[in-house]
């Protein structure tokens, strides 16, 4: 195949999955040389392993699996959390106890709540509103004016068997993993899944 005026692919080794580093002869004409023909298909290749990167290496956002199961069913549209995040993209909802991928959600939107709205959503069994009062009233002013976030997410989508993510770099908040990396969960699998 030529590239330009006397310049020919005379070889191609396989460098990767999908891709090949190839190999040119001839004559380069004023406007070609075999180095930026070379150059060329070096950032090519560079575009497509960092696309790869990309595709394998995900964010986790870690939370109570109560909370993860109430926003896979439907019963809460958001997250809320005492930090912002720049994150927008399409992220694995992670039990924060045992790593468990239980979901799938897009985060396209954060938005600065009130510490009290940030209470307010973490009302449950285990959290009710008289311990959330009391919270409150022990807090000082100061941090009752602590911005939180939430956490806006669309196509949430639960999973069938869950996978355990074995992080790459984590904080209190989030993971990233590789998701070729991830071992199958058997926590909620019957004898009839297996």
């Amino acid at each position: 195949m030529a590239l330009a005026n006397g310049i020919k692919i005379v070889g191609e080794e396989p460098y990767a999955e999908n891709l090949h580093v190839r190999f040119c002869e001839g004559q380069a004409d004023s406007n070609h040389s075999h180095y930026d023909i070379l150059t060329q298909y070096k950032m090519k290749e560079r575009e497509c392993r960092a696309l790869s990167t990309r595709l394998i290496n995900m964010y986790g956002l870690k939370m109570k699996k109560e909370y993860l199961m109430d926003i896979i069913d439907g019963n809460r549209p958001n997250d809320v959390r005492l930090v912002d995040t720049s994150i927008r993209e399409r992220i694995a909802l992670v039990d924060s106890e045992t790593y468990e991928i239980l979901g799938y959600a897009k985060l396209v939107n954060t938005k600065k709540i009130t510490y009290e709205e940030y209470l307010v959503w973490h009302i449950t069994d285990i959290f009710s509103k008289d311990k959330m009062m009391e919270h409150i009233n022990n807090l000082d002013f100061i941090k009752l004016n602590e911005p939180a976030y939430s956490y806006e997410f669309e196509n949430v989508e639960e999973i069938d068997i869950p996978l355990i993510a074995n992080p790459i770099n984590e904080n209190k908040t989030w993971i990233k993993f590789n998701l070729e990396e991830c071992t199958k969960g058997y926590s909620q699998l019957s004898l009839f899944d297996l």
